[in-house]
């Protein structure tokens, strides 16, 4: 009995290679009236589905290929007696390949008014794949124009592949109806609504504690560039936490850099100022951004983890739980895997998707945008002009800064040859807390250790670094008192987005006591 490949597709250009492909493996061609004609032109034998079902498309094409003889000769399993003689009775052609793509609905709903776009909602492409799926163990599915070439291939193809090439074609089923709905639902009732496939990755170790299972899902099927374990243990929630929030630091630079995280915050960073800027000091610079705070932290690296940055590195006795870096050496993962077995080794992505994000509120969600605008036109706003030259600096602190929770406070200063995260305070309830309570002493703390390591005289030390230095301010100031404690400090710059009712007052104090401050007019908050 003669059998076939059905073929409809709208992504016609290269399907004459397939079909010769198909026709030399023993099949014959039956297509669409449009694909038809296009195999024709180029010398192909295509039979039209009418010389089949004895039946024209009519509706202006809104009926091609609804007919039982096409759909039996989907959805017959020829082993099957019954099968065979309702064959034979009906004159239904045996198919054993089908290629489909459905009209591009997407594109052109998006340009056409609603009555109209109905046009473009396939349905005879739709009950194919859905009969080919029913009948996936006598016939292949190819819904993607990338597969095609496992047309010619159809004899051979396994149980396992057709499956999976099957699950695709349901998959891009499921995405098809799903977008029409969305569209519909908002055209006809005004209401949005918004689907999400979810592709399990891995269990995670536990989740944020040891008693709560967890998972890791990604929106693709396929794998996709991202955190690659190298060795050490399985990661967990958190670790995956961490890294995504240090690398989301890392991709706001265009500079190498490093950066540690403890429980998603940044408490040490450095960007260097040339891809002269040697790791090494980038890496000890960040870890003395917060030291204290670092040990047993996450620590991301852009750039080639060498081993020397262990064995007489800033590294060196450093207890880190978990390491993501672009690349290792050789030496160093012989190293680390016999001196360090439980240390968890990362290689970091060349790019993630800056995606919208979603956060769980028990059967409702929270979505936003990415936190990625740093503001076009930033102001000076008092009579001390800013320097030009601490401009860069400003630029790599307001990054830093909107990593941190609110209310958040970075001091940032530039060190010859890079920009360093010389201290903070995050997640407080007032600002003027997160200033005097945290970033204060932080920066004090670490201007008297580079002193000490430098030889130098700390009030030397600290008139330098101070004009050096910028404070940024994820949030407006509500009152002058942070402004003025800043100057009784020593700041000299200040950035902040500006926006509060008393912003007269914290220019005013600002004028009075000589501090430069800039308004970028974008907030940075994070809950």
């Amino acid at each position: 009995m003669q059998e076939w490949a059905l073929i409809s597709v709208t992504e016609k250009e290269g399907i004459e290679k397939i079909c010769t492909g198909l026709i030399d493996s023993g099949l014959s061609i039956l297509a669409t009236q449009g694909t038809a004609e296009y195999l024709s032109h180029h010398g192909i034998e295509a039979h039209p589905i009418s010389s089949v079902s004895e039946f024209p498309e009519i509706l202006g094409g809104r009926v091609k290929t609804l007919h039982p003889k096409i759909f039996g000769g989907l959805l017959a399993n020829p082993s099957l007696p019954s099968h065979q003689k309702d064959l034979a009775a009906h004159q239904i052609p045996i198919i054993r390949v089908l290629m489909v793509n459905l009209y591009p609905f997407s594109q052109k709903s998006s340009s056409l008014p609603p009555d109209e776009a109905l046009e473009w909602v396939d349905i005879g492409g739709a009950a194919l794949i859905r009969s080919a799926l029913k009948n996936v163990q006598n016939l292949l599915l190819l819904v993607d124009s990338s597969d095609w070439h496992y047309a010619t291939k159809w004899r051979e193809l396994d149980l396992k592949t057709r499956r999976a090439l099957a699950l695709k074609g349901w998959h891009h089923l499921i995405e098809y109806d799903q977008k029409i709905y969305e569209y519909y639902l908002k055209e006809w009732q005004n209401q949005e609504a918004k689907h999400i496939s979810l592709f399990k990755v891995q269990d995670l170790r536990y989740g944020e504690n040891p008693h709560q299972k967890a998972i890791l899902w990604s929106q693709k099927k396929e794998e996709e560039d991202f955190f690659s374990e190298i060795t050490g243990k399985t990661l967990s929630y958190n670790n995956y936490l961490d890294l995504y929030s240090g690398y989301t630091l890392l991709s706001h630079w265009d500079k190498p850099g490093a950066v540690v995280v403890k429980h998603t915050i940044p408490c040490g960073a450095a960007m260097a100022k040339t891809l002269e800027t040697p790791l090494e000091k980038l890496v000890e610079y960040a870890w003395q951004g917060d030291s204290r705070a670092a040990f047993g932290g996450v620590v991301l690296i852009q750039g080639k983890i060498e081993v020397s940055l262990f064995t007489k590195g800033p590294l060196k006795g450093k207890f880190i739980d978990l390491l993501g870096a672009s690349s290792f050496t050789e030496e160093t993962l012989e190293y680390l895997q016999k001196k360090r077995p439980r240390l968890k080794l990362v290689t970091l992505p060349s790019r993630l998707n800056s995606t919208t994000a979603y956060r769980s509120l028990g059967n409702h969600f929270l979505s936003q945008e990415p936190n990625n605008m740093w503001g076009e036109e930033w102001k000076t706003v008092t009579q001390r002009t800013f320097p030009e030259r601490l401009m860069p600096l400003a630029n790599f602190g307001v990054k830093v800064n909107s990593l941190l929770p609110s209310n958040a406070i970075s001091i940032v200063t530039d060190e010859e040859d890079l920009y360093w995260h010389s201290g903070h305070g995050a997640g407080q309830p007032s600002r003027i807390g997160a200033l005097e309570n945290l970033a204060l002493p932080l920066f004090m703390r670490n201007m008297k250790e580079r002193a000490e390591k430098l030889g130098w005289d700390m009030e030397d030390y600290r008139e330098g670094i101070l004009e050096r230095s910028v404070l940024i301010s994820d949030g407006f100031f509500p009152f002058p008192d942070s402004v003025d404690r800043a100057s009784q400090f020593g700041i000299q710059y200040i950035v902040q987005p500006g926006g509060s009712k008393k912003d007269g007052q914290v220019m005013e104090k600002a004028n009075e006591i000589g501090v430069s401050m800039i308004f970028t007019g974008i907030r940075h908050f994070r809950h």
